[in-house]
């Protein structure tokens, strides 16, 4: 298809969680969604960023602040156009 995403990089060595974004909120049929971007550096300032999936391990802490948006609930579905997930903020 025209939307895919590339292969997981794994780096062999601890690296610096620099900072994420992303919007939680649930699928079409009801389960919790996350869809995360994340920004990490080595040790040399090499940055890499890509999507922040269920597995990335962490060493000693991650500090992460959530902010809600009253009056809005965020689901995913599948736009018929596209063929691909997309978030719809739905006024309630």
């Amino acid at each position: 298809g025209l939307y895919a995403y590339g292969d997981p990089i794994e780096y062999p060595e601890p690296i610096e969680f620099i900072t994420m974004t992303g919007t939680i909120g649930t699928e079409d049929d009801g389960t919790i969604s996350c869809h995360l971007h994340a920004a990490f550096a080595d040790t040399e300032g090499n940055c890499y960023a890509g999507h922040f999936k269920e597995g990335n391990k962490v060493m000693t802490t991650v500090e992460i602040v959530l902010g809600e948006i009253e009056g809005i609930y965020m689901h995913r579905h599948v736009d018929p156009l596209r063929g691909v997930k997309l978030w719809e903020p739905e006024q309630i």
